[in-house]
């Protein structure tokens, strides 16, 4: 917008009832109103782009707090950030016009923690041709995927190899396991 221009007249009276009577010319000029778009729940380590209208000539000063990384858009209407604490933390910009008018915006963003899983087996994960050894990940996730491409929480094996499960959580989060080696050897003849 533009800015709004037009007269003030101040007119004071005395004590004695005399009267003078100023005119002044004034100009509002229009503050900025940064809003700023993106997600409010995120999970750690994610990078995400957020952004306010872009308004030529406008400087857009971000911050955010908590060891989070801008890691570029600095100076324009959209910024990338690299979330890589977990916690709650607030994203500001500063939008300044062409006329030095300021305003700061912030919005809270929650950054979720990384799903932890370990893998449990039933047994020896070392044994003879035929046996087998069952891996299970622990309770409380949304989806299991393990590295064989099966998708339940427990998953028997029966062959050498190296074993993980990426979990995703009920945030969307999503962290692979640690690995378990199982070696099978082959029965003697």
């Amino acid at each position: 917008t533009s800015p709004t221009s037009g007269t003030v007249t101040v007119v004071h009276t005395s004590n004695f009832g005399c009267t003078s009577q100023n005119t002044l010319n004034v100009t509002i000029n229009p503050i900025p109103t940064p809003q700023i778009s993106g997600p409010t729940s995120v999970c750690q380590n994610a990078i995400h782009t957020y952004s306010t209208p872009g308004l030529p000539g406008h400087v857009y000063n971000w911050s955010v707090a908590g060891g989070n990384i801008i890691r570029s858009g600095q100076g324009t209407p959209n910024v990338t950030v690299e979330w890589s604490l977990p916690g709650s933390y607030d994203l500001s910009v500063n939008e300044t016009n062409t006329y030095g008018c300021d305003v700061t915006n912030t919005i809270s963003v929650t950054v979720n923690e990384l799903p932890d899983a370990t893998i449990m087996a039933s047994g020896p994960t070392t044994f003879c041709q035929g046996g087998d050894v069952t891996l299970t990940a622990p309770l409380g996730f949304d989806s299991y995927v393990w590295s064989t491409g099966e998708t339940a929480r427990s998953i028997v094996v029966r062959t050498t190899g190296t074993y993980w499960v990426k979990v995703t959580d009920e945030n969307g989060c999503s962290n692979n396991s640690d690995t378990i080696t199982v070696n099978v050897f082959p029965n003697s003849l």
